[in-house]
């Protein structure tokens, strides 16, 4: 199966590709870290982490309105790539 997409879908492709890894992926990633693993105390990590990982999600559920992939109308690398994290999230 090729998950690369439509080639017309290449710009969308690559912005939500930034988007899970420079974004939701980090911030998810992080605000696991400060909630569970992290000493007591550290309150604003845990607080900036949580709502920045919460704002990324509202994002993507936003965009997925409607459709059942992230780009374009077939299962491409972006599904694959947010999946980790929205299967973790749920």
């Amino acid at each position: 199966a090729k998950l690369e997409g439509k080639g017309e879908d290449r710009a969308e492709m690559l912005s939500w590709l930034m988007f899970i890894a420079s974004g939701l992926g980090p911030y998810s990633g992080q605000s696991v870290h400060f909630r569970h693993m992290a000493p007591e105390g550290l309150d604003y990590a845990v607080n900036r982490y949580l709502r920045e990982a919460q704002r990324h999600y509202e994002v993507l559920d936003t965009h997925l309105e409607g459709r059942d992939f992230i780009v374009g109308d077939t299962y491409t690398i972006a599904d694959v790539s947010a999946w980790g994290w929205i299967d973790k999230a749920s």
